[in-house]
């Protein structure tokens, strides 16, 4: 997430983290970003209010919007098709093709992959 951010944050892209884990306080989750480089802003959705309007069910779980509040890809950060919890390991491969159609104007071809990660806690 950290080098996709940069990366696309030159394109005019704006990344957002909604932590919505009742059991990780507001000081833990800015603390975990910070320590794993996060530069993006990253939110406590403490009413579960922006997990429960987007379905939200597992962390790390990406949406993609575009200019409209319109959701364009669901799903993973990384490869769905070979996930992992090392980051070493993670690839943006989905996330980037559904970003470059979005700002290309076109259609994004995959939108939605299976999301990996520990169950949000409610």
């Amino acid at each position: 997430m950290a080098e996709l951010s940069r990366e696309y944050e030159e394109r005019g892209v704006r990344f957002i983290g909604i932590n919505a884990n009742k059991t990780e306080p507001s000081p833990e989750v800015q603390q975990h970003a910070s320590k794993n480089g996060l530069s993006f802003l990253v939110l406590k959705d403490d009413t579960d209010g922006v997990a429960n309007r987007l379905g939200a069910q597992v962390t790390p779980e990406v949406f993609l919007l575009d200019s409209t509040m319109t959701v364009k890809y669901h799903g993973a950060v990384g490869n769905s098709r070979n996930p992992t919890t090392k980051p070493e390991e993670a690839n943006g491969d989905e996330l980037k093709a559904a970003l470059d159609a979005v700002l290309n104007g076109k259609p994004v071809s995959v939108t939605t992959t299976k999301a990996f990660g520990c169950t949000i806690k409610r």
